[in-house]
Formats: structure tokens, sequence, C-alpha cells
């Protein structure tokens, strides 16, 4: 789990995953940061995007930041620690409704982050 953050499904299909990360506020603070988070498996290409995400995502009409996710090394189990600052690192320079795809080396990788959020 990202402190500070709680993550909602938006979308969880084979080939996408998208989660809300939202903002932990009180009672009394009623606005908080909302993120959108799409995760994929592809090569770290952003020209991939194109097939890898639906045309629907970019017509939401807000920024999309794209990070790549790896393992760097066949066969390797994800260092969850390098998987979590890499998101973090995209993560700590977005505005609230804005949206990150990350493309993930591996389905392993992909199913480190999902972890990371809390999912």
């Amino acid at each position: 789990m990202i402190d500070g953050l709680t993550a909602t499904w938006v979308s969880n299909t084979d080939t996408l995953k998208e989660i809300e990360l939202r903002e932990t506020v009180s009672q009394i603070q009623q606005d908080g940061l909302v993120l959108s988070v799409i995760l994929v498996v592809g090569p770290p290409d952003p020209n991939a995007l194109s097939y890898l995400v639906p045309r629907s995502v970019f017509e939401r009409g807000l920024a999309v930041h794209v990070g790549a996710l790896s393992t760097r090394g066949a066969n390797t189990t994800p260092d969850v620690n390098e998987l979590l600052d890499e998101i973090l690192n995209i993560l700590e320079v977005m505005n609230p409704h804005e949206i990150v795809v990350f493309i993930c080396d591996t389905q392993d990788t992909l199913t480190a982050a999902v972890n990371l959020m809390g999912l």
C-alpha cells in the first residue's frame, strides 16, 4: 500500500488493470487527491500505447503520464522497493485527476505493482 492513498479497482481485465488512487482525507476535508493508474504488460516503448491502452483513456481530456516498470533481468522476482520508487517518482509529479500508464515488462511486475497499491 502506498502511504496516504487508498486504491480501488476501476477495471480489472486480463490485459489492463485500472486503479483509482485516492488520498486518505479526514471527514472535515472533502476534496483530496485522486489519480488514475493503468497497468499493462508490453514493451517499454511509448508508441506501444496505441495498441495497449484503449483510445477512450486518451479521450478523457486529462493529462496522461507514461512510465515503464521492469525487473531489469530475466527470471528475476520484482524488487518491491525498486518498483515502489519507480511508481512514486511519477505519482509525486502528478496533479489531481491525471492518469498514469505504467507499461510493465512482465506479468509478475504488473502483479507486484498491483500488490504495492494495496489490491
